[in-house]
């Protein structure tokens, strides 16, 4: 059994069918916010793909996560008011409990506090969310407080 190239990259065209395949997961839908879609389909990934290119570089960083060079999660930095950013991620489900998301948070938080003028770095993941609350404590993050359905995660430059 070979192992797995993990990596982070910008996303392409190419990558709308695993997109929407890895995508199309209740579960992910269940634990984003923003109105993420579910079903998710190829338009759905198109349209993501698209937004994602739009987006100003100077203030946000929206990532394929790879494994061999295939699309199996996603995750986003993106500039807020008064020195903050705002992370959110998510991974297909074949490649949750390997440590991969949590490799990720803190290469794409090292890359943000590099690229951007930000003293700080928030999650807010669901309270019933504890695997992502663990993948953000083992990246650094410090539970600052909760909300009525999350708790801020923060981490600091």
């Amino acid at each position: 059994m070979s192992l797995l190239q993990i990596g982070l990259r910008p996303w392409e065209e190419r990558d709308a069918p695993s997109l929407a395949f890895f995508a199309n997961d209740p579960s992910i839908a269940e634990n984003l916010r923003a109105g993420f879609p579910s079903p998710y389909g190829l338009e759905d990934a198109k349209a993501f793909i698209a937004f994602c290119h739009e987006q100003d570089p100077a203030e946000n960083l929206s990532l394929a996560i790879t494994a061999d060079d295939t699309a199996v999660g996603s995750i986003g930095v993106f500039c807020r008011d008064s020195g903050t950013a705002e992370l959110g991620y998510w991974l297909g489900k074949p490649y949750r409990g390997k440590g991969i998301m949590t490799q990720m948070v803190k290469e794409v938080c090292g890359l943000a506090f590099r690229r951007f003028a930000v003293d700080e770095i928030f999650a807010e993941p669901y309270a019933w969310n504890a695997a992502s609350q663990r993948v953000l404590e083992k990246a650094g993050f410090v539970c600052s407080g909760k909300k009525e359905k999350s708790c801020i995660y923060l981490l600091r430059r």
